[in-house]
This record gives structure tokens, C-alpha cells and sequence, in this order.
């Protein structure tokens, strides 16, 4: 069932309306609920629904788990509950959409925490249910009494909390512990991950505690001691190992474990970068610890400010480790801007090379409304020649804090306390300012009323469209890799100006939907004239390929897991078990679709295996690798049989 009859049907269904099922009447939500209550098999409700709870409006998704919450309610079938609990499963793994996993849990959540469902639907519901701490809490509450400790699943949840390691998790570990039995107490004293070793942590009390508590035996307590020991034997040696890092790339391996998420900063003992710059002898591998905190991807997170101030101002490290610690990234992130804000406030701090950098680094950073704060503040503490200096030296962008500016030179101007050639240099700079403000806002005016990109864009593809429209033979795939990349184009191009300011936003989604529509058409179109031509030659007769049944069902089912952006169920699937083997020891599967299988590769590639069910492959002489040779492509498509499955080699 392709997309645009998914979208017909739910668009009939649900009153000729394109925003969403609020404005659905109470009626004919009740119809919906009835049918889906009626429903016997998990099929019928995808036809009902759609294949794919992604193609559906936005807004729909969460009225959608609450008409779900409804039919639930009702208490429908057995077998109707388990469809539409199986089809949960099959939206939350395939979803691309944080939100739609998010509020399908919430149904989920409903079958895994009420009494009226069946262990099997339990368990159906748990292994669908979306791994994600900020959807526990119904979950938490559930598993917390005691009667409820004693079922299955609660194992399931108890190797979530502890594979999450976060705060949150720690203490529903903790209020659950005791409750266990010796078997899931080992077991969670093995298991708890501490990310370094700190006595400050919840998790190394807790494991003292166990330790020295008399109501433990004596297997636990020894377990819960070498558990420390390990700890602290293996922070020492990363510290150990820190300190001699010769690039940053030595501090990404080594933390690679440690630090993938910003929740993972979140009870990280930063101490050991402390530790690490203490013990190393070398100035560089200093500066790359302090350059790895500044540079992190995560510097906009208050703990990490809060490191780079502590580092900053601390009286422990020189001064030429401190200056390269502050640098404009470092008071850009607010949580060590208001740090420091606060530090140099104090006179006494002044008279420090430090401030001085400080001061000029407010003075980059200008267009901020804290940093001008600061420097209008001080400003009337320094000489005449250092205030020309400085009124010389803001930096003159215009953006939102700009007013700030503008007031700051119209008050030294209208002041009697400035001389003249001041007032000059500030008249000049404000006049700049001014310029630089109308130039924007005919800039805006422009973009606003013209968007030339875009309506060309659209013109382009327009006639692509009617070029395509008017030809006999297949679309190449030369061609389909042309027009693809001007879909990414396009793309860029509607990222772009959704973020200029002045842009007309209703004429900016006026032309993406005109793009999408011109879109479908030419993936119509393509469709069409391919599957049309797929099974003759230029003469007009049959092909005879040779491909085998159970490889074309195979590419097959790679083209439809791929129309419906599945990229990770594909590549879980049809890559060689032997290179995902050796991937998935260096990296997650989900990161390296993300780094190396993005939308327009599986693009190409989908293209490339709907060529290759019209071409005859080669075989090897056991019979047991089929290539495929594509025109457009570099390489030909591998494929391999193992242990009667084939499977894509590139």
C-alpha cells in the first residue's frame, strides 16, 4: 500500500481535514474507537490505520494514543488487544520520531501496568516499549510495590535502571534493593555502572554501605568491596592515562565509554581531569584537557561551565592554563559566563591579566546582553584613551541585542561626563550600528518577497516533472541521482531560510509544500515509467533473468524496508553478518546508520536495487556470491550466500 493511498484513506476517514484529529467531532471519534475495538487481526488494522503511524499528520500522533488509551478501555478482544498492541511494537521500533515513541509508550505503559492484560501482551508491550528514561516514571510507580517486584518483567525493568545509571535510576535501585533476592542483589552490585570512582557519589555509599551493614552475608559484602576496588583501580588508571594524552583524539578514545550523551556528564567526577592535569608533566597535554572541556559538544550544559570556571579561577593551575581556558566559547556558555560575571565583579579580582582577557573577551561578545552589562559597568573606570578603546572595539553585529548597543553609544553621546572626541568615536560606531540595521532589514525585505532560490527550485523540478512525463523509456539512473540532488538542495535551501530572520514563514511553507507535492509526482511518475519497462528489452520482449527466488525476495524486502526509511531494520537485516560483526564492536547500530547510511544514500541505494531486479547478476562458481553491474554505479552490488540467507556485501 503505497504512501498516497495510505494518506487518501486516513484523509477520508477522518472528514477531508489536514491538521488533525481535534477537529475530528466527538462521533466520529467514537466510529474510530468501535472499529478498532471491532477489529480481530493485526492486518486489518494496519489497513484501518496505515502501514506506518509516521505518515500521518504531526498533530495526529498523540489523539492517536489516546484514542488507542479508549479502545483499551473498552476491553476488546483478546486477539484485538494483541493486534493493536503488536502494531505499537512494530510503530515504536520503526518510528523515526521521538514523539510518536513517546506518546505510544504511554499506551504501552497502560498494558504493562494494568491487571487486566495477559502476562504474553506484558511481555509484547515490554520489549516494544521505547527505552527512554523520561518515559519510566509510570513505570517507576508500578514497579516499586512490592507485590509487583515478584513478576517476570520486573527483571526486564530492574536491567534497564541498570544499564541507565542515572541519579533518577540509582534511587529507584536503592528503594528496591532490599526487596530482591540474593540473586538480583549480586546482580546489581555487579552491575551498577559508576562512571568514575568518587566518594561524593550515591553509588559508592551505597556499595560502602552494603560492605559494613550486618544484614548483607558475607558474599555480597565481599563482592560490594572489590567492587570499589576495581573502581578505583580503574580511575587511577585513567587519570594515569589522561595525563599523558599527546592529541584530543586520545581523550575521545579513552572517554568514548564514559561520555556519549549529555546525560552522561550528570554524576561524571570531572575531578579526574583535575587529577590528570595535576599529574602531567607536559604543558601540551594540559592545554588538550583543558581544550577537550572547552570544545566539548556539551560546553552549553551547566556542569561543563561550572569545570571551565572551576579551572579558570582556581589558584591551583598557572596562569597561562588558565588563559587558555578562557576563551570566547567558555563565556558563551551562561552557566560559566555568570561564574565568572560574578568572580570579576569584585574589585579585587581586577588587577589580574585574567580580567583584562576577560573584559576583551566581553567586548567580542558585545552583542550579548550580560557581557554589555558588564562592560557598561566598568567602563567608566578606565582612562579616557582605554573608553575610546573600548567604544572603538564592541563588536558592531546586529542582532537581537542590538538595542542594548545603540542605548549604550546614545547615552555616552547625550552624557556631559564624556568629552567630545569620545562622543565622536561613539556617534561613528552608533551610525555603523544604524547602517548595518537598514542594511538587514532591506536584506529581509528581499528574502521576504522574493525567495529566488526556492521558486527557481521549483521551476527546475516542475519541468523535470513534465520532461520525465513525456518519455517512453526508464528514468536512468543518472538521472534519478540528478534529481535527488536537487531535492537536498532544496532541502538546504528551506533549512536556511527558515532560519533568517524577516522571512515570510506562511510563503516559505506555502513553496515546501508545493515541493512535496512536486516530489510525489515524479516519484509517481518514475514508478511508473520503471515498473512499465522493467520486463522488456529494447525490442520489446521479455527478459530472462537469472536471479534466484529467494535472493529476489531478499532485494525485495530491502526495497520496501527502505520506501518506508527503515534504514536501520535494513541494514540489521541484509548487511554481511561478519562485517555487522566487526562494526557493532566499535560502534551501536543506530550511530552508524547515523554516520554512514543518511536518507540520501538509502536513496541511491533504493534505487540502485530496484536496477538490480531488472539485470542479470554474475555468479561465482560455487554459486554463492551474485554481483550485480550497475551503469551509474562505481561498483556492482555484492551479494552473499551464508548458511542459505543472502546477504549485501557493500
Amino acid at each position: 500500500m503505497n504512501r498516497t493511498f495510505i494518506l487518501v484513506v486516513i484523509t477520508i476517514m477522518f472528514i477531508n481535514v489536514t491538521i488533525s484529529l481535534s477537529a475530528v467531532s466527538t462521533d466520529e471519534e467514537k466510529a474510530l474507537i468501535d472499529k478498532i475495538t471491532s477489529i480481530k487481526n493485526e492486518s486489518a488494522l494496519k489497513k484501518l490505520i496505515g502501514d506506518n503511524i509516521n505518515q500521518l499528520v504531526t498533530k495526529w500522533k498523540f489523539d492517536y494514543s489516546k484514542i488507542f488509551c479508549k479502545v483499551l478501555k473498552k476491553h476488546p478482544s483478546e486477539n484485538t488487544t494483541k493486534s493493536i498492541v503488536c502494531f505499537l511494537k512494530d510503530t515504536v521500533i520503526s518510528s523515526k520520531y521521538s514523539s510518536v515513541k513517546r506518546y505510544l509508550n504511554m499506551v504501552l505503559a497502560d498494558v504493562i501496568t494494568s491487571s487486566e492484560y495477559s502476562s504474553e501482551l506484558k511481555n509484547i508491550a515490554m520489549k516494544a516499549f521505547e527505552k527512554s528514561p523520561r518515559d519510566w516514571n509510570r513505570l517507576t510507580d508500578y514497579f516499586l510495590k512490592p507485590e509487583n517486584q515478584k513478576i517476570p518483567l520486573f527483571n526486564e525493568y530492574l536491567k534497564w535502571r541498570l544499564d541507565a545509571s542515572d541519579e533518577s535510576s540509582f534511587d529507584f535501585i536503592s528503594k528496591v534493593f532490599d526487596n530482591t533476592d540474593e540473586r538480583n542483589k549480586i546482580r546489581i552490585v555487579r552491575r551498577i555502572n559508576i562512571k568514575t570512582e568518587n566518594n561524593e557519589t550515591k553509588q559508592v555509599k551505597f556499595l560502602k554501605a552494603i560492605a559494613v551493614s550486618e544484614k548483607y552475608d558475607a558474599r555480597l559484602k565481599n563482592l560490594a568491596k572489590k567492587r570499589i576496588d576495581s573502581l578505583k583501580k580503574g580511575t587511577d588508571q585513567l587519570v594515569a592515562q589522561l595525563s599523558q594524552v599527546n592529541d584530543e583524539n586520545e581523550v575521545k578514545e579513552l572517554l568514548a565509554d564514559k561520555l556519549k550523551t549529555r546525560d552522561d556528564w550528570q554524576g561524571f567526577d570531572y575531578n579526574i581531569f583535575k587529577k590528570a592535569i595535576e599529574q602531567a608533566e607536559s604543558q601540551q597535554t594540559k592545554k588538550i584537557l583543558i581544550r577537550y572541556l572547552t570544545d566539548n559538544e556539551y560546553r552549553s550544559e551547566n556542569l561543563i561551565g561550572k569545570i571551565l570556571a572551576d579551572f579558570i579561577l582556581s589558584p591551583k593551575y598557572s596562569t597561562s592554563l588558565k588563559m587558555d581556558a578562557l576563551t570566547i566559547d567558555a563565556i558563551r556558555n551562561s552557566a560559566c559566563q555568570n561564574i565568572l560575571l560574578e568572580y570579576f565583579s569584585n574589585s579585587q579580582n581586577k588587577q589580574t591579566p585574567l580580567y583584562q582577557k576577560f573584559f576583551n573577551l566581553c567586548l567580542v561578545d558585545s552583542s550579548d546582553d550580560d557581557s554589555l552589562a558588564f562592560i557598561e559597568k566598568d567602563f567608566d573606570n578606565f582612562d579616557v584613551s582605554e573608553q575610546q578603546k573600548i567604544v572603538k572595539e564592541i563588536s558592531l553585529t546586529f542582532g537581537c541585542m542590538s538595542k542594548k548597543q545603540i542605548k549604550f553609544f546614545k547615552d555616552i553621546i547625550s552624557s556631559k561626563k564624556y568629552n567630545n572626541e569620545l562622543k565622536k568615536l561613539a556617534k561613528a560606531q552608533l551610525q555603523i550600528l544604524i547602517s548595518r540595521k537598514q542594511e538587514e532589514e532591506k536584506k529581509n525585505k528581499e528574502r521576504q518577497s522574493k525567495l529566488f532560490e526556492i521558486k527557481n527550485g521549483l521551476y527546475g523540478i516542475e519541468r523535470a516533472a513534465k520532461r520525465f512525463e513525456k518519455r517512453e523509456k526508464p528514468i536512468t539512473l543518472k538521472e534519478i541521482k540528478k534529481i535527488d540532488s536537487v531535492y537536498n538542495y532544496m532541502e538546504e535551501l528551506f533549512v536556511f531560510y527558515e532560519k533568517e530572520k524577516g522571512v515570510d514563514i506562511g510563503e516559505i511553507k506555502k513553496a515546501k509544500e508545493e515541493f512535496n507535492k512536486l516530489r510525489i509526482r515524479i516519484d509517481n511518475i518514475i514508478k511508473s515509467k520503471n515498473n512499465h519497462n522493467s520486463s522488456k528489452n529494447h525490442s520489446g520482449k521479455v527478459k530472462s533473468l537469472n536471479i534466484p527466488i529467494d535472493l529476489k525476495k531478499n532485494i525485495l524486502s530491502g526495497i520496501k524496508l527502505l520506501d518506508e526509511n527503515r534504514r536501520e531494520e535494513f541494514v540489521a537485516k541484509l548487511m554481511n553478518p561478519f562485517e555487522k560483526e566487526k562494526i557493532l564492536k566499535k560502534i551501536s547500530l543506530e550511530e552508524f546508520v547515523k554516520k554512514n547510511f543518511n536518507e540520501e544514500k538509502a536513496r541511491q541505494l533504493h534505487n540502485s536495487l530496484k536496477i538490480a531486479l531488472e539485470t542479470s547478476p554474475s555468479f561465482s562458481k560455487e554459486g554463492s556470491v551474485a554481483k550485480f553491474s550497475i551503469e551509474a554505479n562505481k561498483r556492482p552490488i555484492t551479494f552473499t550466500k551464508i548458511d542459505g540467507q543472502w546477504y549485501m556485501n557493500n
